[in-house]
């Protein structure tokens, strides 16, 4: 009984300090591709015309495995863990590419322009860190040393680019209605979000900020002890002509007293930064 309390507290101890608890549930055998195996060590592009597009992960999260989508498409979804990497071939230009680790609530952002005939590998835990085949190629890739193995090839499952097809320089944010404080809060953050990114206030976008009459369901409606999750619809206009709107559900922490923890603003502005203006949020330090 000594001996299990003594290994409980070590755990703990361990997980609170080190994440080794984190690097070990990361690790989860997923089922691996069994045809067509992609490797990612070859130097020959499939199709010169697209892009072949590599996600893994450097660094165990606190989930099993995270959940990767790609241009916030509901469709173009999977998960990940630790030892394995993932395989698309994809159209070029501007994508988005999300991580969500549901325990921790935390997320990364990835935007990327990719020119046809090329060869992405993206580290999703440094998403801007540049990466080459022997960056990923690591045999010791997670507890127990085993080696990585593809998980998922998808080839034409991403049709188009994600990227505004127009060329913008300055954004106006509007909040219906506008004595909401949550909603006043959403519209500082991701105002001072845009000036770090040196979008200037002006009207070449018009991005209105309202909650939907119905919260939205979906992909990122996780149940997570003490989190608060919240809805918002964005519109966005141009020239007094709308030209798209986006839902999203993400945890909100009105007590956050930065940028950084505030997840929800995080998601706005990486999504419209990206598509809009072909700009990475956040401005990761690697």
């Amino acid at each position: 009984m000594k001996k299990l309390l003594l290994s409980s507290l070590f755990c703990l101890i361990s997980f609170l300090f080190t994440g080794c608890i984190a690097a070990a549930i990361s690790d989860a055998r997923m089922p691996k591709e069994t045809v067509n195996l992609k490797d990612y060590k070859s130097d020959t592009v499939s199709n010169p015309e697209k892009v072949d597009l590599f996600l893994f992960m450097s660094r165990a999260l606190y989930t099993t495995s995270a959940t990767i989508f790609i241009d916030d498409n509901a469709s173009i979804y999977e998960s990940l863990s630790f030892s394995y990497y993932l395989y698309f071939q994809v159209e070029p230009g501007l994508h988005w590419i999300t991580v969500k680790d549901h325990i921790s609530t935390m997320s990364y952002y990835t935007c990327k322009n990719m020119l046809a005939g090329t060869k992405e590998i993206v580290d999703l835990a440094h998403p801007m860190k540049n990466v080459t085949a022997s960056d990923m190629d690591i045999t010791n890739s997670g507890v127990g040393g085993y080696p990585r193995s593809q998980i998922k090839q998808k080839v034409n499952e991403i049709p188009s680019t994600f990227g505004f097809n127009g060329k913008l320089n300055s954004a106006n944010i509007e909040i219906v209605p506008t004595d909401n404080k949550e909603l006043i809060k959403l519209q500082k953050i991701v105002g001072d979000n845009f000036q770090q990114l040196s979008i200037p206030k002006g009207d070449d976008l018009t991005i209105q900020i309202s909650f939907p009459d119905k919260p939205q369901t979906g992909r990122f409606d996780t149940t997570v002890v003490m989190a608060r999750m919240k809805s918002v619809k964005l519109e966005f206009f141009r020239n007094n002509e709308k030209i798209g709107q986006h839902f999203h559900t993400s945890f909100y922490d009105e007590l956050a007293k930065d940028n950084s923890n505030h997840n929800l603003a995080a998601n706005i502005t990486s999504y419209i930064a990206c598509k809009y203006f072909g700009k990475q949020y956040p401005l990761y330090k690697e």
